[in-house]
């Protein structure tokens, strides 16, 4: 299973080392935006190209999908990260939030528009509780 872990620009993404370590426990890798953001961006032609490639995207030779699950590490999102979380929802894949403080996952049941005209912290995660 690869995981696609989601922080917003600029991010401390010190957690990434907790997260890795329980995504280890289950026999999953994980990959940060910063990373996959680094690794496919060009390629993809855009932002709406990669978004489309992280949440629907499948590797060539394997047909095996980019990622299976979305962990997002921030209740107050981008543009991006809640398009790539439609995009999982849509799909029917898994959206976990981790908190820092908890260390634990929360299952991510959508996004909620705080203002769609900024594009960094525009909308927020909605948790099942």
């Amino acid at each position: 299973m690869k995981a696609f872990i989601a922080y917003n620009k600029g991010e401390d993404t010190g957690s990434s080392t907790a997260i890795q370590k329980r995504l280890d426990a289950i026999g999953a890798l994980g990959i940060t935006s910063e990373q996959y953001f680094t690794e496919r961006f060009m390629d993809c032609g855009g932002w709406n190209g990669w978004i489309e490639d992280v949440y629907g995207g499948v590797d060539f030779m394997s047909r095996a999908p980019n990622f299976d699950i979305c962990i997002c590490t921030s209740m107050v999102i981008g543009r991006a990260t809640s398009e790539i979380v439609k995009g999982f929802q849509k799909l029917g894949k898994p959206i976990w939030f981790y908190d820092v403080i908890t260390d634990d996952f929360t299952n991510v049941t959508g996004v909620t528009v705080r203002d769609d005209e900024n594009w960094q912290e525009g909308w927020y995660l909605t948790l099942d509780k």
